[in-house]
């Protein structure tokens, strides 16, 4: 009786976790639609590094970088962005 008692206060907790984790989601996202920010959420395990390069530009040299996805193999910036 214990055991049967104990397992549904458990999934009781449990289901309240999940319904309250879902409620905070859609309030963030009503939210931020109602600022006029779209919000992605979604998680990945993508490995994203910076890659340099030295370019010249009128007879000065300029380091560029660039970021590139390694996990999914495709550039994340569509340009080299030129650092200051």
């Amino acid at each position: 009786m214990k055991r049967l008692i104990c397992g549904l206060c458990c999934l009781v907790a449990i289901c309240l976790t999940v319904l309250f984790n879902e409620s905070t989601v859609y309030a963030k996202q009503e939210a931020a639609g109602a600022a006029g920010v779209q919000m992605n959420l979604f998680f990945s395990n993508d490995s994203i590094v910076n890659k340099y390069r030295t370019y010249e530009i009128n007879g000065r040299k300029v380091v560029q970088y660039r970021r590139w996805n390694e996990t999914q193999g495709y550039w994340v910036d569509k340009s080299w962005i030129t650092m200051s």
